[in-house]
């Protein structure tokens, strides 16, 4: 009588399945470490995406290996052992960046307005205070130069003239289309007698913005009073 149950197939000839799974288990871990040290997955992903990518690898490691170590239950623990790992160094390297990483654009913005409503209060030291506290990244130029601008703002209602007036310079370096920190510088050079230095930023100003009547009027007064009164310094007196 012939036995039912017929043989297992014979494995195609070339690699044997256990040496193409464990080229898989290779591979994905390769990728799941490329993603814990260059931290190729950004933000929260990264920390799923590193143990996933490892579990797969550990995963596609052969339950039929010719090692008896990596078969039944031994196997299966080295395998969520080795996923366990994964996660701790997830955590371990990449939770670390995500905390020292610099603000979001929508964080920053929510800071701006704190920082405005303690301005509208006339609370200027805090507001200042809190503004020098803002982290703004560099990938947020109009950002610095937002902070910047309002620092150069808060600093000359408490009469700091010439921190103002260099903070509003570094408004500019940031964002060369702030006509209103060039019409203020302008205005802090021209009440200080420094008729030159006041002209190229009052000019600046309008031509950015030429429909304002105040830049207009204070470009007017410094070419009237011409360089009657050279400028003895770059910066207003304090």
């Amino acid at each position: 009588m012939r036995n039912s149950c017929s043989a297992a197939p014979a494995p195609p000839a070339g690699r044997r399945p256990w040496q193409i799974s464990r080229l898989g288990a290779a591979a994905a871990a390769a990728i799941g470490a490329g993603i814990l040290t260059l931290g190729t997955v950004p933000g929260n992903l990264s920390i799923l995406a590193a143990p996933v990518a490892l579990w797969v690898g550990v995963r596609l490691w052969p339950q039929h290996s010719e090692t008896p170590t990596l078969r039944g239950k031994r196997g299966a623990i080295m395998r969520w052992a080795a996923v366990a790992i994964a996660w701790c160094l997830a955590a371990g390297v990449i939770v670390p960046k995500m905390m020292s990483a610099s603000p979001t654009e929508r964080t920053i913005a929510r800071q701006m307005e704190q920082v405005e409503q303690m301005a509208r209060s006339g609370r200027w030291l805090d507001a200042l205070r809190a503004l020098d506290a803002i982290d703004v990244a560099p990938e947020y130029p109009l950002r610095r130069a937002q902070r910047e601008h309002n620092r150069g703002v808060l600093l000359l209602r408490l009469g700091r003239r010439a921190e103002a007036a260099a903070a509003l310079q570094q408004a500019v370096s940031f964002d060369s289309g702030d006509a209103d920190a060039c019409a203020i510088l302008g205005r802090l050079f021209l009440e200080s007698g420094q008729t030159n230095e006041a002209l190229p930023w009052l000019e600046r100003a309008h031509a950015i913005e030429p429909e304002r009547q105040d830049v207009a009027q204070l470009l007017t007064l410094a070419r009237a009073q011409g360089t009657s009164n050279p400028a003895t310094s770059s910066a207003p007196s304090p």
